[in-house]
């Protein structure tokens, strides 16, 4: 009796075989495209004539694709990434072309050390559509989009994080202004403070000359009036409390002091005793029944495994 041939199976287009050829090869062109931009070699020449600088985020996503194809889909090759590392690789290059001068991008034709020529071609015909503004927002706008994609958080919490900064922002702002307000002439209150203005020259004018014919200083009109001042203080005390005033005699400042000193050197508490000096001695410590300890294990382990813990 002759033996069985092994069944064999037939190398497809599915077959793990052609997967792993095929993962390989992606393989080469990732690493191909993330060296281009560093090498001098004139094999490397054309991808960052078209590419530019940034061939080594394609690179990234062909990467991210022979993964998925050698070893099937996972957390960081999922369609998602994918797509977010394809967007990101896109803006760049739009983004590397973007900062170029316009009387530059219209004369130069070799972009290898920006956005390459798919930079250009991209940058152009979207300014053409949109102009300069809207483009840098529709390319914020893209990095917000690929970065939700390739880590998976929502445009919602991405959002409102984004609000939460500015609010935060705008917080600290106005906690370090200062209080500005106006008077009724338009001036604000704190260059008041600093700035005395006309009315001061205007009030030295008037006082000066009054000076000159002779009226009293304002520092002599004042000791006239302060008893004035007084005396209607009183009569007012009177009125109210219906007794006479009586002031109260201000006492020579050497006899305060002394006084003063006198009630400091008297104790405060004459009968105060000090605490026993035995107190600083060391604690005598009584030994413990280790029997004790003993039982109280065994009735904590009893009880944990009545409860099953």
């Amino acid at each position: 009796m002759g033996r069985r041939k092994k069944a064999t199976s037939e190398i497809t287009i599915h077959s793990k075989e052609t997967r792993i050829i095929l993962g390989l090869f992606l393989i080469l062109i990732a690493l191909t495209l993330i060296a281009a931009p560093f090498s001098t070699e004139a094999v490397f020449e054309p991808i960052v004539f078209y590419l530019g600088v940034p061939s080594v985020a394609w690179g990234i996503l062909i990467l991210l694709m022979a993964i998925r194809v050698i070893k099937g889909p996972s957390k960081f090759t999922n369609w998602k990434t994918i797509t977010g590392t394809l967007l990101i690789a896109l803006i760049l290059n739009i983004l590397f072309t973007f900062w170029i001068p316009e009387e530059i991008l219209s004369s130069q034709t070799d972009f290898s050390n920006e956005g390459g020529q798919l930079g250009y071609i991209l940058h152009t015909q979207l300014n053409a559509m949109v102009g300069d503004f809207i483009e840098f927002v529709l390319i914020i706008v893209l990095i917000i989009v690929a970065f939700s994609l390739i880590s998976g958080v929502s445009l919602e919490r991405i959002s409102n994080s984004v609000g939460n900064l500015f609010d935060k922002l705008f917080e600290s702002r106005n906690k370090l202004k200062l209080p500005k307000g106006e008077d009724d002439d338009g001036i604000s209150i704190v260059d008041s403070m600093f700035k005395g203005g006309d009315d001061d020259e205007a009030i030295d004018e008037a006082i000066e000359p009054e000076i000159e014919n002779g009226a009293e200083p304002i520092a002599n009109m004042r000791a006239k009036t302060e008893p004035n001042m007084s005396a209607n203080v009183e009569a007012e005390i009177r009125e109210a409390t219906g007794k006479e005033f009586v002031e109260s005699p201000k006492s020579n400042s050497k006899e305060s002091s002394e006084e003063e000193s006198s009630t400091l050197s008297e104790p405060l508490y004459p009968n105060w005793k000090f605490p026993p000096v035995n107190l600083l001695q060391k604690p005598q410590v009584s030994p413990q029944d280790p029997n004790l300890h003993k039982r109280n294990a065994s009735v904590i382990e009893k009880t944990s495994a009545q409860l099953q813990y």
